[in-house]
């Protein structure tokens, strides 16, 4: 590609998309498939299986990813450059939310290795003003189930974080800052 643009002035923007996620999106990836394996949960015993408890992704919204998109469609940048949030979620956290919401139990298989995934987006913010917009859609349909919200780090809170974490606490959810 680097040898195409200085020979024909062509620019161009490779895209590192870490792990997708949104409406739409087919049966067979993670995040729908373990929705769907939780529906039939709730006919078939209460249990939700998880492999690989201990893998963390990067997961970023498809709204963010068609942001960055357009914005290396609008640029004269050369390179590649990460699309991601920054912040690693484990399997397991987001397994514990969808068996919350179906009021099933988590039962582990195997013990995979741990892997870890986690994009460093400063360089296309620098070059293109690009930034993660979306974490998981928090609304008045979409609340924490955990008796329990700690917040390690709150120095990282800024107001409009804050405001979308107290607003997701559940009616008995206790908050620890």
């Amino acid at each position: 590609c680097d040898l195409f643009w200085k020979n024909h002035g062509l620019s161009y923007a490779i895209l590192r998309l870490f792990n997708g996620y949104g409406r739409g999106q087919a049966t067979d990836f993670f995040l729908p498939n373990k929705i769907a394996q939780a529906k039939a949960a709730t006919k078939d015993g209460g249990v939700l299986k998880l492999r690989g408890r201990h893998v963390t992704k990067d997961w970023v919204h498809v709204s963010d990813v068609a942001a960055a998109a357009v914005a290396a469609l609008d640029s004269d940048f050369v390179g590649a450059l990460n699309v991601g949030t920054g912040i690693e979620t484990s399997l397991e956290k987001i397994a514990e939310q969808i068996v919350g919401e179906f009021g099933l139990r988590l039962e582990f298989e195997g013990d995979d290795p741990a892997t870890r995934m986690c994009a460093d987006w400063k360089r296309i913010h620098r070059m293109l003003g690009w930034r993660p917009g979306h974490g998981f859609t928090v609304n008045d349909q979409c609340r924490f189930v955990s008796d329990v919200v700690i917040v390690d780090e709150v120095s990282m809170l800024d107001s409009e974080l804050a405001f979308n974490l107290f607003r997701a606490l559940g009616d008995n959810t206790a908050l620890v800052l």
